[in-house]
């Protein structure tokens, strides 16, 4: 269904969800904020990057479990929140917002945590490299190759290769990894936090008070909340983020 739909239609569904979503954090004073591509367009468009198709947001990680759980109790029956807690056949270790009973992938909101992180560099990048592997040894184990690679061969026989010697390796134990490094470092008392699902390496660390009380900027028509610093943030992770480009929104 969701690939006969047009983006247009996408993104509708999507700022539903996101409505939804806000007044249920609204209502149990949850905090979160637009980040990535969703953040970017808020700033350039006022809305949707046109050819975006998914809303990112990041939660710290104290809040992240009662967040989820919250919007997974909270949720009309027309959207469901996939984790690795909800939904054994799920692929990550993000929470995800999405249509109910539908693929997934398409039309969604992802819900990234923030997590306390390193001071040095080299620290960063260390802690960087683990969680990335143990985020994608994850995707691995629990993606279904045939669909998810049906159009490209060469990916679908590497998968296939990593999934075998992934076999050994429960997918509770990269669970346990996963909130192992979550609380390595505290939330509270850490300068740099990072979105530990994230993919862009070094520039995924952050100063945390650049997250501070959120700013309200339009989306859609709608005020939706943003880091404090997001000028800076959006540099951090852009560079002239005010010149698009189609690949530097992607997570």
């Amino acid at each position: 269904m969701n690939e006969l739909m047009s983006t247009k239609e996408i993104h509708n569904l999507e700022l539903e969800m996101l409505i939804e979503m806000d007044m249920i954090c609204k209502k149990y004073n949850l905090n979160y904020y637009l980040a990535y591509g969703t953040l970017l367009g808020a700033v350039r468009h006022k809305g949707f990057i046109p050819w975006d198709t998914d809303i990112d947001i990041i939660v710290d990680i104290d809040s992240y479990e009662r967040f989820c759980e919250i919007l997974q109790n909270e949720l009309s029956t027309k959207f469901y929140l996939s984790s690795p807690r909800t939904n054994k056949n799920y692929e990550s270790l993000k929470a995800r917002i999405h249509l109910k009973n539908s693929e997934h992938r398409k039309i969604h909101i992802d819900i990234f945590p923030m997590v306390g992180a390193p001071q040095s560099k080299i620290g960063q990048k260390i802690f960087s490299k683990i969680a990335y592997i143990n985020y994608r040894c994850y995707f691995i184990k629990k993606v279904n190759i045939n669909k998810i690679y049906k159009h490209n061969i060469k990916k679908r026989i590497l998968a296939t290769i990593l999934k075998i010697i992934l076999l050994p390796i429960p997918s509770a134990l990269i669970e346990k990894v996963f909130k192992i490094l979550s609380i390595k470092f505290e939330y509270k008392t850490s300068e740099f936090i990072c979105n530990i699902c994230g993919s862009y390496g070094q520039r995924e660390f952050i100063p945390k008070n650049w997250l501070g009380n959120p700013k309200y900027l339009e989306f859609e028509g709608y005020d939706f909340p943003v880091p404090q610093e997001w000028d800076k943030y959006l540099t951090h992770m852009y560079g002239d983020y005010m010149t698009p480009k189609k690949t530097n929104f992607i997570n």
